[in-house]
């Protein structure tokens, strides 16, 4: 369980962050959002297995990282709110067409080929984690942000 939350809950939860802050325009800190997304993380992990409802996990998930993000003071509430939406939605669509596409090339069952293999589940996870970085990434560099704050990239 400690494995696979250091393996896939931490840094998704911290690519989802710093996709937040990016998003949201508040200054990029790399510690925040290590330890944000570490707290998330671990959070997600606990409460998983306890709820077999996707859409509420993804919902527990939504309220736990704008909690956090509340707590470190990023943003205002209603840029912390939608920057939360839109960077969970932009991972949950990449994670849905990372699978399609990986289990269309592949010709296989995604659910039978991850829960047997971790290794697999892992190489399944990495694109989507580097798309979304890779997005985040290319946002923070041209400075694109969902709310006006040019003082704060200067």
């Amino acid at each position: 369980m400690i494995f696979q939350m250091i393996l896939f809950s931490v840094p998704e939860a911290m690519i989802v962050t710093w996709l937040v802050y990016v998003l949201s325009g508040a200054k990029v800190d790399l510690k925040r959002i290590l330890l944000i997304g570490v707290l998330v993380g671990v959070c997600l992990v606990l409460i998983r297995p306890l709820i077999d409802v996707y859409l509420l996990n993804v919902i527990i998930y939504g309220f736990a990282l704008v909690l956090m993000l509340s707590l470190f003071k990023v943003a205002s509430f209603w840029e912390r709110l939608t920057s939360v939406a839109l960077s969970m939605s932009i991972y949950i669509v990449t994670e849905f067409l990372n699978i399609t596409i990986i289990s269309s090339i592949l010709q296989v069952d995604p659910l039978t080929v991850m829960v047997d293999n971790i290794f697999t589940r892992f190489l399944w996870f990495l694109p989507q984690i580097i798309i979304v970085s890779l997005v985040a990434l290319i946002l923070q560099k041209k400075k694109i942000t969902l709310f006006d704050h040019k003082d704060k990239w200067e």
